[in-house]
């Protein structure tokens, strides 16, 4: 076995090797198993290799094997690891003052769902000041609450997940759609007139969320 290389992608992790025959036997068979075997092993068990590359969706300890004809091996074991799987995230749309929560499919071939390290940011803390990060053993999701009183966006959240080596991010968008709030209303203070005069007031002027003159 000339040279073991591997790369690492959320879920998998792919092994290519390069190899060569020293006598004139020629190669029989060139194979792989999870755990560390002996060439014993590979006379009836192992997965065969094809093109140089093969691909895991568990990572440990995996053993490489090349027979040649003439009965001899080349053995090697070799640690591989694979990245968390964060499933896409859909944009969303929420109303203004209501939390939501986002669900969230993640997992990982070689640790727990509570190991592993889960954050989200956003680009608009502002209009999205509370994004909290629910993790247990059986699923993770986010609570947001967007800004009192605000809308817009649209918002970008970005999830991250790791693991102990390895990395992998999502982003989605978030609007916050206006809601028409009841109306509050003040008290109108400090207003005085001439006896027999008028004034006109607008007692709309110093209400919150007060009706559109148009309704």
């Amino acid at each position: 076995i000339d040279s073991l290389s591997s790369a690492v992608s959320s879920g998998s992790c792919r092994v290519d090797l390069t190899y060569h025959e020293e006598g004139l036997s020629g190669i029989k068979s060139v194979l792989y198993a999870k755990g560390t075997q002996s060439a014993d092993y590979f006379t009836t068990g192992g997965t065969a290799i094809t093109g140089g590359t093969f691909t895991v969706s568990e990572g440990g300890d995996y053993t490489i094997c090349v027979l040649d004809n003439a009965g001899n091996a080349a053995i090697e074991t070799k640690t591989l690891s694979t990245a968390p799987v964060l499933g896409n995230i859909s944009d969303i749309e929420i109303d203004e003052d209501t939390p939501y929560n986002v669900s969230l499919n993640v997992r990982d071939a070689e640790t727990k769902l509570e190991s592993l390290t889960i954050t989200a940011t956003t680009d608009n803390t502002t209009l999205l000041p509370d994004i909290v990060v629910q993790q247990g053993a059986t699923g993770a999701s986010l609570d947001i609450k967007p800004g009192k009183d605000l809308n817009g966006g649209p918002a970008n959240v970005t999830v991250s997940v790791s693991d102990s080596e390895n990395t992998v991010e999502d982003t989605f968008a978030v609007t916050v759609r206006a809601v028409n709030d009841p109306p509050s209303a003040a008290d109108d203070e400090n207003i005085q007139l001439e006896e027999d005069s008028s004034v006109l007031i607008n007692v709309l002027a110093n209400d919150l969320d007060s009706a559109d003159p148009s309704d």
